[in-house]
């Protein structure tokens, strides 16, 4: 009976197959295939975060962390054992808390606008789907206020559109137009609504 290859060697062994690498970086991928997080070789491979060495390739380590990511979310769901080997391959990338922030913002923000823009596609957010928020948060190492940031532009557009289309047409019933009030408070989770949008959500069941 074969055994079930780990998530991170399974996802770095399909690195290793699908891109041309090499020298020190195609060490660092096929140990992470072979052995995983685990493996003695990173420590000797990856130089520490403040050595000038690290700069020259921190670009593509996180780019490691960044596939991980993705590959974890083929299925648009991250599991909290996947968020821990996140953050342990993080670790052993020597991958601190904001750099991904601050080297890789335009990839983690199309990751994140695809993701949230799923999440919200219903104008619903459930237990299931607020955890799944907190995970993004915390894969990709960002405080509350940055995560906001980042997601607020494409649940604007949500919301947005939602109140329109609710104001404008006449055809809804009162109690249409109440469970519509209720879906759009559910996304306070993870959203503020602007003075604006709270008056146009007051006048809803008036």
């Amino acid at each position: 009976m074969s055994v079930e290859m780990h998530p991170i060697r399974k996802a770095f062994s399909r690195y290793l197959s699908s891109n041309k690498l090499s020298g020190r970086l195609a060490e660092i991928v096929q140990a992470l295939a072979e052995e995983g997080i685990q493996s003695a070789r990173l420590r000797d491979l990856i130089p520490l975060h403040e050595d000038r060495e690290y700069l020259g390739m921190q670009s593509d380590l996180l780019d490691l962390a960044l596939f991980y990511i993705t590959f974890c979310l083929e299925d648009h769901y991250l599991t909290s054992n996947e968020s821990s080997d996140l953050y342990y391959l993080k670790t052993a990338l020597r991958i601190q808390e904001e750099d991904i922030y601050n080297h890789k913002y335009t990839q983690m923000e199309q990751i994140l606008s695809t993701q949230i823009t799923r999440i919200l596609g219903d104008q619903n957010v459930d237990k299931t789907e607020a955890f799944q928020q907190v995970e993004l948060q915390r894969c990709f190492g960002l405080s509350y206020d940055q995560f906001l940031k980042i997601t607020r532009p494409h649940v604007d557009e949500i919301v947005n559109n939602l109140l329109e289309l609710t104001s404008a047409d006449t055809a809804i019933t009162q109690d249409e137009r109440k469970m519509l009030k209720n879906q759009i408070s559910d996304l306070e989770t993870v959203y503020f609504l602007t003075a604006e949008q709270e008056k146009i959500l007051s006048g809803l069941t008036k």
